[in-house]
């Protein structure tokens, strides 16, 4: 169990993404909270597939890292899949949705507030 010497302010800056298409955003840890509230419809055994590097998104980050350690889901990390082993991937891990990139077969969890999209 961590414990910080002092409790962190959730209105100071927490994250800061630097998304290749725009400028840097810096996220509170309220923002991210909320954001990970509001994405999180898991159930206890849910799992998430990430095939993205965390730094790449505010999805990857909330899906892959916070999603996991504040709810009852967990996540999948693999770098390189090979499109032709997902299927069996999915099956032996049991993932309901991925956590970027749409994939052939899952849902995706969750998309970025502001780009017009919700999730799906």
């Amino acid at each position: 169990r961590f414990v910080p010497v002092t409790p962190p302010d959730p209105d100071a800056p927490a994250l800061t993404l630097a998304p290749r298409d725009a400028g840097d955003h810096t996220w509170t840890g309220r923002e991210l909270m909320a954001a990970v509230d509001a994405a999180s419809l898991l159930t206890a055994g849910d799992r998430l597939l990430l095939v993205e590097p965390f730094a790449s998104s505010l999805e990857a980050v909330l899906g892959g890292l916070l999603a996991p350690l504040t709810g009852p889901g967990s996540a999948v990390l693999c770098r390189h899949l090979d499109p032709e082993l997902l299927a069996g991937r999915v099956s032996q891990e049991g993932i309901v949705a991925s956590v970027g990139p749409a994939l052939d077969g899952l849902r995706r969890w969750w998309t970025s507030p502001g780009d017009g999209r919700e999730m799906s």
